[in-house]
């Protein structure tokens, strides 16, 4: 017997109009070089829940309060948070958030279905981590600043499109267009990163002004396709790297 959470959430809208948290990301009066503990807070925060649906939603936050030495993306909240969650969000629109789509899971389950999305200004719109089953295809994204840390490593403050950390067998990316940050500084950005293993796609994508496009770490038995994935004035178009003996599927004929 499978239980299926049918419960749905249907143009609404989520607005914050003050900093959505207690403690910032960085202590820019301190000049850290790390981040610091901080308690963010959601328009939605999903723990264990399965099948929720979001239809034409609005996320966003509209506070525009200026700081002396960044714009304060890492203050401005996530839209919807899942932990051991899977969700389907369906013409979304997610403006001026630190992350849009927040997901991860301890052991697999989770992931989301993402689709006909908008995304304006956040600083990381789609992130999963270990989820299985994750699922992004013809969204418009538009990467907001990177956060300015005095003292960086590597993929620690940098914008990013859709980032997929450790995601288990299942995943596909597709038909997404991602543009990277052009305001100026803090610009340091990414289109789509991927770390996975067999039986995944990275398909059709287009990413504009991003420093990198798409970066792909692979793991496992061969890792996913590959194929028709379009990057536009970009420092590296397509990087891949590969570990345990996996190799891409090559780029290959266009359907």
């Amino acid at each position: 017997y499978t239980y299926s959470n049918n419960s749905y959430m249907s143009d609404c809208h989520f607005i914050g109009d003050a900093p959505l948290q207690n403690t910032r990301f960085v202590d820019y009066t301190a000049g850290p070089t790390s981040p610091r503990p901080y308690s963010m807070q959601y328009g939605v925060n999903s723990n264990d829940v399965t099948n929720v649906i979001f239809s034409n939603d609005t996320f966003e936050t509209r506070d525009n309060a200026t700081i002396s030495f960044a714009p304060d993306i890492d203050i401005r909240g996530v839209g919807y948070y899942g932990y051991n969650s899977y969700a389907i969000f369906n013409s979304c629109v997610f403006n001026n958030l630190t992350r849009g789509i927040l997901k991860t899971s301890t052991w697999g389950p989770g992931g989301a279905y993402i689709d006909n999305g908008s995304f304006n200004g956040c600083w990381r719109s789609i992130s999963n981590d270990g989820s299985y089953n994750f699922i992004c295809f013809n969204n418009q994204i538009q990467n907001g600043p990177e956060i300015p840390f005095f003292s960086s490593t590597y993929l620690t403050t940098h914008a990013i499109g859709i980032n997929g950390n450790t995601i288990g067998p299942g995943f596909h990316i597709s038909e997404n267009t991602i543009s990277g940050y052009t305001g100026g500084a803090f610009g340091n950005n990414y289109g789509i990163i991927a770390t996975g293993n067999s039986g995944n796609t990275l398909y059709r994508n287009t990413v504009n002004n991003c420093n990198y496009g798409i970066t792909g770490f692979l793991a496992g038995d061969g890792l996913y396709q590959i194929k028709c994935n379009t990057s536009n004035n970009s420092h590296e178009a397509i990087s891949l790297f590969a570990y345990l003996d996996a190799k891409p599927t090559a780029q290959g004929s266009c359907i």
